[in-house]
């Protein structure tokens, strides 16, 4: 929605996240952001920066932050973020399940 992308912080995110719930008990926010890097044996270098916010739906819950990065190389110079972001999606997502797992269970 064009009213999310004009927050410009996580805390702003989150709290839009929160007002906009619904019935969810929970929020989830992954943040990316690519950044390429010279070529390395003929193959191109990013890394994807991935911050991971989870929090209760209440006003007054703290929300659980996770940051980590993900190497990928790609072959073609055109390939671009996008395409770095795809490539590392299932570290993310991995990445991603141990943390709600984790954010669960300390949740009980």
């Amino acid at each position: 929605p064009a009213d999310f992308e004009t927050r410009r912080t996580t805390a702003h995110r989150l709290v839009w996240l929160i007002e906009n719930a619904g019935a969810a008990p929970h929020v989830l926010l992954i943040e990316t952001t690519a950044t390429r890097y010279s070529p390395v044996s003929g193959r191109y270098r990013w890394v994807i920066d991935v911050t991971l916010s989870m929090s209760a739906s209440g006003q007054d819950s703290k929300p659980t932050t996770t940051a980590f990065s993900v190497p990928v190389y790609l072959q073609h110079a055109h390939e671009d973020a996008d395409d770095a972001l795809a490539s590392a999606s299932h570290s993310i997502a991995r990445r991603t399940h141990r943390v709600v797992n984790d954010y669960l269970g300390g949740a009980r």
